[in-house]
C-alpha cells in the first residue's frame, strides 16, 4: 500500500494504534529517539558479518527536507552548496555505520535555526554525535568519511586525539604551514596519473587523474593529500582535494571516499521508502525529532528482520525488503486466520457430538 507519510495514512496500515494514540506518542518529550535508534543499530550489527580487515567506516552528511509552512517547527535556511539556491526546510545531520554493502543509520540530529537559542553549528553537532556513538568490539580501526563541510580544524584535531582515521574533502580555504593556500597548490600541480576505479556497486568503472603528496597543513601537521579530477583537461575548479591521516596509496584513498556515496543512497531510501521528514507536525521541535526517529527505527527493524537477505556485495534496497516484509506478514496473517477457522470448526464438531 502506498502512503504519503502523513499520520492518517500511516494509521490505515495498522489496527494496533489509532490516530490519537499516534499523535500522543509523538508529543512525548522523554522519548529520546537518539538512544533507541543507536540501540536498534547495534542489534542489526550483531546479525551481520563483520569485515575481514576490521575497518569500520562512519559516514556523516547533512540533508535538507524542504518545507513551505511557516508554523512548522525546526525550520532553517541554508544551501546545499555555496553556488546553489537557498533552501527553507529542515536540515538533518545523519551518521551511519558502513562496511561491505551495509549502511546502518546510528545517530541523527535536527539542526536548529540560527535565531534559536539552542542553535549549534553542524560541526559542533557532529562532534557530539561521534562522542556518543558506540564502536563495536570487532572494529580495529575507525575511519570517518565526510564532505568538505565537515573538514574543520576542531573536527580533525578531535579525530587525531581519538586515533581515528579520516578521509575528507578539503576546502580550498585551508593553508599549508609555509603560508601557501590550497588553491595555489592546485594551480601549480602537474604530472597527473590516470587510474580506473570500480564503482561502489561494481557495475561500472570511473576514470580519475590524481597526484598524491605529503604536506604540512596549518594547525594540523603532516597529512596526505590526494588531488584528483575526472578528466585530464579539467581546470582548477573541477579539481577535488582529499585529506587523510592514513598512510595509503591514492587508489585506496579514492576507494574509501567513494564509499561516502552510501549515505546518499540511505537518504534516498529514507525519504522515498520510510517517509523521512514527511510528517506534518506543528507543535514543538521534539515532535519532529520523534517522527524522524520513528522513520529510522522502521528502517532498522526491516534490516534486523531480513538481515540474512542483504548481500555482502552488490546492490540491495529497502524497497525490496519492504516487499518481502509485506509478503511475509500477509502469509502470517493468512496462517493465523486459517488456524482460527480450523479451531472454530473443531469446537463446533466437538460440541455437536
Amino acid at each position: 500500500m502506498i502512503h504519503d507519510g502523513s499520520l492518517k495514512s500511516l494509521q490505515r496500515l495498522t489496527s494496533a494504534l489509532s490516530y490519537d494514540q499516534m499523535t500522543r506518542f509523538l508529543r512525548v518529550s522523554s522519548l529520546q529517539p537518539q538512544q533507541w535508534v543507536q540501540w536498534l543499530a547495534l542489534q542489526v550489527m550483531r546479525h551481520l558479518p563483520p569485515p575481514e580487515d576490521g575497518v569500520l567506516r562512519l559516514v556523516a552528511d547533512c540533508t535538507w527536507k524542504p518545507k513551505r509552512g511557516k508554523c512548522i517547527p525546526g525550520l532553517a535556511k541554508g544551501k546545499n552548496r555555496s553556488s546553489g539556491p537557498w533552501i527553507v526546510g529542515q536540515q538533518i545531520l545523519l551518521v551511519c555505520y558502513q562496511w561491505h554493502s551495509y549502511r546502518i543509520p546510528v545517530a541523527f540530529a535536527l539542526i536548529r535555526n540560527k535565531q534559536n537559542s539552542d542553535y549549534k553549528p553542524p560541526n559542533a553537532v557532529l562532534r557530539e554525535l561521534l562522542s556518543r556513538i558506540e564502536i563495536p568490539s570487532w572494529a580495529q580501526r575507525v575511519v570517518l568519511l565526510a564532505d568538505a563541510g565537515f573538514a574543520s580544524k576542531e573536527n580533525l584535531l578531535l579525530l587525531q586525539k581519538w586515533k581515528w582515521g579520516y578521509v575528507l574533502r578539503l576546502p580550498r580555504s585551508w593553508k599549508l604551514a609555509d603560508g601557501r593556500s590550497l588553491g595555489e597548490v592546485i594551480r601549480s600541480t602537474r604530472g597527473y596519473t590516470r587510474i580506473w576505479l570500480p564503482s561502489v556497486n561494481g557495475k561500472r568503472r570511473h576514470t580519475y587523474h590524481y597526484v598524491r603528496m605529503t604536506v604540512s597543513l596549518k594547525h594540523l601537521g603532516e597529512v596526505h593529500l590526494v588531488i584528483a579530477k575526472k578528466r585530464r583537461n579539467d581546470g582548477p575548479k573541477a579539481v577535488r582535494v582529499l585529506v587523510t591521516n592514513l598512510d595509503l596509496e591514492a587508489k585506496a584513498v579514492l576507494k574509501l571516499y567513494a564509499c561516502r556515496w552510501y549515505v546518499e543512497v540511505l537518504f534516498k531510501e529514507l525519504k522515498s521508502g520510510m517517509s523521512f521528514g514527511k510528517q506534518q507536525l506543528t507543535g514543538h521541535v521534539d515532535q519532529v525529532e520523534n517522527a524522524l526517529g520513528l522513520s529510522l527505527a522502521a528502517y532498522l527493524v526491516l534490516l534486523r528482520l531480513f538481515a540474512k537477505q542483504i548481500p555482502i556485495q552488490g546492490s540491495w534496497s529497502i524497497f525490496g525488503l519492504k516487499h518481502q516484509a509485506q509478503a511475509h506478514f500477509r502469509e502470517k496473517m493468512y496462517e493465523i486466520s486459517l488456524q482460527r477457522e480450523v479451531t472454530k470448526l473443531v469446537k463446533q464438531r466437538i460440541s455437536a457430538c
